[in-house]
């Protein structure tokens, strides 16, 4: 209703507010937090499984390039995979690859020497923990846990077929994520040496394949695992979480001052390093940046059916 000097006083406010709720979403700051993630001890041994997520992802991996460069440290989203993105670090070493790439020591030297922070891969998976001295409010309970490519590849490799030498028989390896057929991993963890990255160079899966089960050796029922387990498939990383190409280029330029577009490569002297002034903000990632995954990845065998009877 308006009010003496014409105004509807009231819709304006209530278009205001619309306004200001608008403006904080657009800028607002996501949380780099995951919920339910399981953060082991700084020492410890776990007796955990892998088990594919609710939502039937294996993993999600997610990869950053990371710039270490005169004490100044950057980590930027690597776009390969992201739907409508193209990684313009990954188009650089590429390029860089080509010109100055090769086997001999001179070749490699020199790409080193050129190309830039490779990606780092991580994968977001599901655990349940079975036993967790340190931790014992952790055990019988599901957790999104990040793991790298040391864990990751034991995972892969368990899957793998062997030949006996002596027999010649081949036999079948074993899907670890199966919740019957699977088996439990024992997760070691050691302190760094002199405040370095934590060891887990003596981690194993046991060598027997049995049902997922609490840590009274009794069997999860397919009720309990559905009812409990989480979804992965927030954690992956589209168009709208990831940095922007442009983002990547200026931003690269403002720390390192270092012009990382293909035609400053080719010697182009029309590509002045862009401004550091124009560099736009980056969108904030719900989790550390990242990159896309796949739901199923295609050169692993065990990733090829995981719509799992119980």
């Amino acid at each position: 209703m308006a009010n003496e000097f014409g105004f509807d006083m009231g819709a304006i406010t209530a278009q205001l507010k619309e306004d200001m709720n608008k403006k904080n979403r657009s800028g607002e700051k996501k949380s780099f937090a995951v919920e339910n993630e399981f953060k082991p001890a700084p020492e410890c041994t776990v007796v955990m499984r892998f088990v594919p997520s609710s939502d039937s992802y294996p993993y999600i991996k997610n990869a950053t390039h990371w710039v270490r460069e005169n004490g100044v440290v950057m980590g930027y989203d690597c776009l390969r995979g992201v739907e409508g993105k193209e990684c313009p670090i990954c188009k650089y070493n590429q390029e860089v690859w080509k010109l100055y790439g090769g086997n001999s020591t001179e070749q490699r030297t020199a790409y080193r020497a050129k190309a830039l922070a490779r990606a780092q891969e991580k994968y977001w998976t599901i655990v349940y923990i079975v036993r967790n001295e340190s931790q014992p409010d952790t055990e019988g309970k599901f957790f999104r846990f990040l793991i790298g490519n040391q864990i990751y590849d034991m995972i892969c490799n368990e899957n793998k077929e062997t030949v006996d030498p002596i027999t010649n028989e081949t036999k079948n390896g074993v899907n670890v994520l199966d919740p019957i057929n699977g088996k439990d991993f024992v997760y070691i963890r050691k302190k760094g040496v002199n405040g370095g990255f934590a060891n887990v160079d003596s981690s194993y899966f046991d060598s027997t394949v049995r049902p997922i089960h609490d840590k009274n050796q009794k069997a999860l029922t397919a009720d309990e695992i559905r009812a409990n387990n989480l979804t992965l498939g927030e954690l992956k990383k589209t168009a709208d979480n990831t940095m922007t190409e442009e983002f990547i280029i200026k931003n690269y330029a403002m720390k390192f001052n270092k012009d990382i577009r293909l035609s400053s490569l080719n010697g182009s002297a029309s590509t002045p390093v862009p401004s550091a002034q124009t560099a736009p903000s980056a969108p904030a990632p719900s989790v550390a940046p990242t990159a896309s995954s796949e739901k199923v990845s295609s050169n692993q065998d065990f990733l090829k059916s995981l719509d799992l009877e119980f």
